[in-house]
């Protein structure tokens, strides 16, 4: 299978830190007299103020260290939807380190909902469609537990979901509004898109990053009652001041949930349409343009595709002459393996430390993401509907604070 490429800069930010000694004591020789230096009872060290914690550097701080303004810093975790057979869906936490699958209690959902990664939660946006509200779900990947229900309104259909400054927001295919939300689930301010709907008065928003010090939006821009598309679109957003930056269209015309922040801008995944069999598309903020494709999909068949969001890359599984392979992708198009074979049908796939996970019937199927070695099936009881993973993105260490991170 022959993939064309284009290829574009990706630089890359590494950061170290060093941890300073113990200082010495400077005093010498015999002390003959009281110490004058020493205003009580010699710690061991003049210049220490206080209990000696073993650090220099450390202020004294045991509280917990600031969490992060944007983006996931919930633990790394794998989202399962499954068949309830009943009609809806229910919920499994896995995590990616021990394989083990936990049931999330309580959460009834559609088959359609939607799953996406956000402040501390991992949410499940629900699809009911009809006059039934649309309700999102945070479920907290620590214990499992939902943590926060929040109303998103009849035939919002939630798609994606960001945490910035301290709010979340939601976007979806049935609002031509993002939402938001402060931490305590009451609704706040709205960001309206209709100017950049298609015919159906909506715009679609499948993806939502932080980017610029705000956001970023991808449009699919479907029309929904006539069946076809308009292009899609990306849309830069000040979310402090509730209004669109910039905008402008891709050259696909189906945009996935699938996208990943790259140098100067975003990398998209194009679904299939009419005669488009879809791929990776580059978008360039700083000249508010697409670069066009870095990767197109044809002639195999897509199978599925997962941005894992925190790296700049794209995890594709491609079919090919029977075959189904995972294929690892930069933002650029550059594929940084040959691919590895997977599950034979591979619908669903996703990311989490060290492994990529595909959902296969009722198993969830775990591989090495380097060398592609198989690990054990993870039974899920019933039919796998959909599968998230959610990263944290690297974080600077701690300075000093005695505390355990959040």
């Amino acid at each position: 299978m022959k993939l064309r490429t284009l290829l574009f800069a990706s630089p890359t930010l590494l950061l170290l830190a060093c941890d300073g000694g113990e200082k010495e004591e400077t005093g010498g020789g015999k002390d003959t007299a009281t110490d004058t230096a020493d205003t009580g009872t010699d710690t061991g060290s003049d210049t220490d103020t206080g209990t000696d914690t073993g650090q220099d550097s450390d202020t004294g701080d045991t509280a917990q260290p600031v969490l992060p303004t944007n983006g996931y810093f919930g633990p790394p975790t794998v989202m399962v939807l499954a068949d309830d057979g009943s009609g809806g869906a229910i919920g499994y936490l896995i995590d990616p380190t021990t394989g083990v699958a936990t049931a999330v209690a309580d959460l009834a959902v559609s088959k359609t909902a939607a799953l996406a990664c956000a402040g501390q939660m991992v949410w499940v946006m629900d699809d009911q469609g009809g006059s039934s509200t649309d309700n999102a779900y945070g479920v907290e990947a620590r214990s499992g537990a939902i943590a926060q229900t929040i109303p998103l309104g009849a035939g919002f259909a939630g798609q994606t979901a960001l945490y910035f400054a301290e709010t979340y927001w939601f976007g979806g295919l049935g609002s031509a509004s993002l939402l938001s939300f402060d931490g305590t689930g009451t609704a706040g301010g709205t960001v309206d898109l209709s100017s950049l709907a298609d015919a159906d008065g909506k715009p679609e928003v499948t993806a939502l990053f932080p980017a610029e010090g705000s956001a970023v939006a991808v449009l699919r821009r479907e029309n929904t009652t006539a069946g076809s598309y308009e292009k899609s679109m990306v849309a830069l957003i000040d979310l402090a001041a509730m209004s669109v930056t910039s905008s402008a269209s891709l050259e696909g015309r189906n945009a996935g949930r699938a996208a990943t922040g790259a140098p100067g801008g975003l990398a998209v995944d194009m679904r299939l349409w009419a005669t488009d069999a879809g791929g990776i598309e580059g978008f360039d903020l700083t000249t508010n343009a697409s670069k066009g494709r870095s990767v197109e999909y044809a002639p195999a068949e897509r199978i599925a595709a997962h941005s894992a969001g925190t790296d700049g890359t794209f995890w594709v599984a491609l079919k090919s002459d029977g075959v189904t392979k995972a294929h690892h992708y930069l933002h650029d198009g550059t594929e940084l393996d040959t691919g590895f074979t997977v599950s034979p049908s591979g619908d669903l796939l996703t990311t989490a430390p060290g492994g990529v996970f595909v959902g296969e019937g009722s198993v969830v199927m775990p591989y090495e993401d380097r060398t592609g070695t198989a690990g054990t099936a993870i039974s899920i009881g019933s039919k796998v509907l959909a599968i998230q993973g959610c990263t944290p993105p690297p974080r600077e260490p701690d300075t000093g604070d005695t505390a355990a991170n959040p």
